[in-house]
């Protein structure tokens, strides 16, 4: 199997996003996945949160992708194709399985925050050939294209991704104070306004504030909070 990949490696280009992206391609059978780990971005700087465990999720995902399917598929056998996708399927799962485990083991799951803590993870897919047959599958919006001769594209896989997103409402719900000497005299439109600065302006569809404005009598040496609508 002839094969060949590409990829960015200019980290300040590319906002200093790491590149989580990983491949594999079995040396022995015509078996072929592709990764790509998923962090949230969240700083200023374009920096994401760990970015290693995603990387570390995408190799998990290839890794033991390839293993399974060399280990359970006999080339030599007869085409079945409900047993090959019923293998997929099973591939998946230990993939899911061993990545979950990643994020036991370096405590993810009980310090989640999506900010500094994000789960380590990533969307992938998986392909082999048996016969004149392409087996695949994937996950999120890492799919399969395939072009012909002529670099035309046959075939694409749909993104699985964008739908939900296109369709999901987004509801902030503004639950927030003012800090004495911070955010005093601060509106909910100017908190609507920060957050939109710091990320893009559909970040959410629809904010529920709360309009009762609740009136503290703070001493001038206390370091309690001022309420203010929102």
């Amino acid at each position: 199997m002839t094969y060949f990949s590409a990829s960015y490696t200019d980290f300040i280009r590319f906002n200093r996003k790491p590149n989580e992206d990983f491949y594999l391609i079995s040396s022995t059978s015509p078996i072929f996945t592709v990764a790509d780990g998923v962090t949230q971005g969240r700083f200023e700087s374009g920096a994401y949160a760990f970015p290693t465990g995603a990387r570390a999720a995408a190799q998990i995902f290839c890794y033991t992708n390839v293993e399974f399917l060399e280990k359970n598929i006999d080339f030599k056998q007869k085409d079945n194709l409900r047993f090959n996708k019923a293998l997929i399927e099973k591939s998946f799962n230990l993939a899911n399985r061993r990545i979950k485990e990643l994020n036991i083991n370096e405590g993810i799951n009980k310090k989640l925050n999506y900010f500094d803590y994000d789960w380590f993870d990533a969307v992938g897919v998986l392909g082999f050939i048996m016969g004149d047959n392409l087996y695949y599958g994937f996950v999120g919006d890492c799919g399969l294209a395939i072009f012909d001769k002529d670099n035309q594209l046959k075939f694409q896989t749909k993104d699985e991704v964008r739908p939900f997103l296109e369709k999901a409402k987004k509801i902030y719900i503004a639950n927030i104070a003012t800090e004495r000497g911070e955010t005093e005299n601060y509106s909910i439109e100017d908190h609507i306004q920060a957050l939109i600065k710091h990320s893009h302006e559909k970040i959410f569809d629809i904010c529920l504030v709360n309009s009762n404005i609740v009136h503290a009598d703070v001493d001038a040496d206390d370091e309690g909070y001022l309420i203010s609508e929102g």
